[in-house]
């Protein structure tokens, strides 16, 4: 179980499903892929780029991304896009 101050885990286990094209090495049998932990430190690590950048880095779908954000208790994500040059 995740430990979990103010209310909030600060640590959150996702199941992946099993991606067209996977290993057989990260597939565990019957269950799609291999569970992964993440916690806020890991996510906290990302906020320097796009929040969809940050899940193709960790290898999880946008949406399980996001879902894992709020569930940590991050509301919005703090990436800024750099001013464009006119």
């Amino acid at each position: 179980m995740a430990v979990v101050h103010r209310g909030i885990p600060t640590n959150i286990k996702i199941f992946p499903r099993r991606k067209l094209g996977d290993d057989e090495d990260t597939v565990a049998p019957f269950r799609g892929r291999v569970p992964m932990s993440l916690s806020l430190q890991t996510i906290q690590s990302k906020y320097a780029i796009p929040q969809k950048e940050a899940a193709q880095s960790l290898g999880i779908s946008l949406t399980a991304f996001k879902q894992v954000c709020r569930k940590l208790g991050v509301i919005r994500w703090p990436y800024r896009r750099p001013n464009k040059v006119i």
